[in-house]
């Protein structure tokens, strides 16, 4: 790949971008909630292995231009070859993204493509295509109320399925199965044995569990009706062996990108290496105009001095506490609560779960949920500093919850309203700030 190309690559994607989010025809006369745009990266094979680079810079050329759109998606197709893909073939690619993006939760209840809108050849082996999507979803008309759009890529997660009012997490239709540790791919396996060993020897030990397999609640009778994860037991020193291998290649990191982004997440986990699952809980105050903060303290491994949008709980399995095992999603909520805030069930509202994917360079699957108190705000406040888990924190704060304020913390993470943020934190309180006004109530707590 010639050394210019990355710039002229970015320079073409936002001037592709901006063509095709101009008003047109199609749009005047049928408006619709939000517009679309699937980026299309197509590549001779040559090129195709330095795919996470270019990923990378068709995020910065989407952030760019993309506020005017609902959302920017890419795909990065191997099929270049010098002509390109035919109209019906870029139609037929950009309709199952779509379908697959429907698949995994988004919501979508109509997807129409719109004419051959943009394509601009960078070099005899790289094409860009542009293509504009319409859409009608729910997500959609929440993402315009609130002003605020957030692609969970620009921090390395990569969601599996999100859920919405329509569309709820059941208590009662959420299982978690034991299965076995699959031959993990993506490390050298004698090295991240010795990050193993070098981990267990520091005692940084426990037992949790990592993702294997999944089937989504898609909602179409039998199984589909369930979320059922799959999980293999692990130790929390073969997730700190795990990060620091990804995190010191970049070219296993751009991998695992590219497989999380645009492949099969599912054959992802059914070769994982051993990680971890977690939660992470939102806490609204009672008129759910603030949310709690916490700031991270040096006793944790990860983030250390850094804020977070509620709570963060590693997933126990079983182990040498057999009490602390998680069953499921819900009980890992409780326990993180009741550890890190000193809060029981009845003081919060139902969890309502929005989010669940990949978080790299963890390799970690993340949960996002969400409760609601009444209880005061001095109070929870009180009971965190005084709950069995209060040293992993070094203090908590409650903070406006509104577009401005999530949108600062996307935008400058690094000193968004007078804290420093972990990366993760803008996918966490977008979540939240989508899902707000129907996060379930807790009255009894006031």
């Amino acid at each position: 790949m010639e050394e210019a190309l990355p710039e002229r690559l970015e320079r073409e994607v936002r001037r592709a971008l901006a063509a095709a989010l101009e008003p047109d025809s199609l749009h005047d006369e049928c408006p619709t909630v939000g517009k679309m745009v699937v980026v299309q990266v197509e590549m001779s094979a040559e090129n195709l292995s330095q795919g996470g680079a270019i990923a990378k810079v068709l995020r910065t050329a989407i952030a760019r231009v993309g506020g005017r759109a609902a959302q920017a998606l890419t795909i990065l197709s191997g099929d270049g070859d010098g002509e390109g893909l035919s109209w019906e073939r870029r139609q037929s690619k950009a309709s199952l993204f779509m379908r697959q993006r429907a698949e995994r939760g988004s919501g979508i209840r109509q997807v129409e493509l719109a004419p051959k809108q943009a394509a601009s050849q960078v070099s005899r082996h790289v094409k860009i295509l542009v293509t504009k999507v319409r859409e009608m979803e729910e997500q959609a008309v929440s993402t315009k109320r609130i002003g605020h759009t957030f692609d969970p890529h620009a921090v390395d997660c990569f969601p599996l399925v999100t859920w919405n009012r329509s569309r709820i997490l059941d208590r009662g239709l959420h299982q978690i199965r034991e299965g076995a540790r699959p031959i993990q791919t993506w490390l050298p396996e004698a090295a991240w044995q010795r990050l193993v060993t070098e981990h267990r020897n520091r005692a940084a030990g426990g037992s949790t569990c990592f993702l294997v397999d999944y089937s989504l609640d898609h909602g179409e009778g039998g199984e589909s009706d369930a979320l059922i994860l799959t999980v293999a037991p692990s130790e929390y020193s073969e997730f700190m062996a795990t990060h620091e291998c990804i995190e010191s290649s970049p070219d296993v990191l751009a991998n695992l990108r590219m497989a999380l982004g645009r492949e099969d997440p599912r054959k992802v986990a059914r070769s994982a290496p051993p990680s971890v699952m977690a939660v992470f809980v939102t806490v609204m105050n009672i008129d759910r105009t603030k949310f709690l903060a916490v700031k991270r303290s040096s006793a944790v491994h990860h983030e250390q001095h850094l804020w977070l949008p509620g709570a963060a709980e590693t997933m126990k399995w079983r182990g040498e506490r057999p009490e602390a095992h998680d069953a499921t999603l819900f009980q890992a909520v409780e326990r993180g609560l009741r550890g890190e805030l000193g809060l029981e069930p009845q003081d919060y509202g139902a969890p309502l779960f929005s989010w669940l994917g990949y978080v790299l360079p963890y390799m970690a699957v993340m949960a996002i949920a969400h409760v609601h108190t009444a209880l005061a705000e001095d109070e929870v406040i009180r009971r965190a500093r005084e709950s069995a888990e209060a040293y992993e924190a070094e203090d908590q704060a409650w903070i406006a919850l509104n577009s401005a304020s999530v949108s600062a913390v996307c935008e400058a993470p690094q000193q968004a309203l007078n804290h420093e943020w972990a990366p993760r934190s803008a996918v966490i309180l977008s979540e939240l700030l989508r899902v707000q006004q129907y996060v379930p109530g807790n009255e009894s707590a006031h």
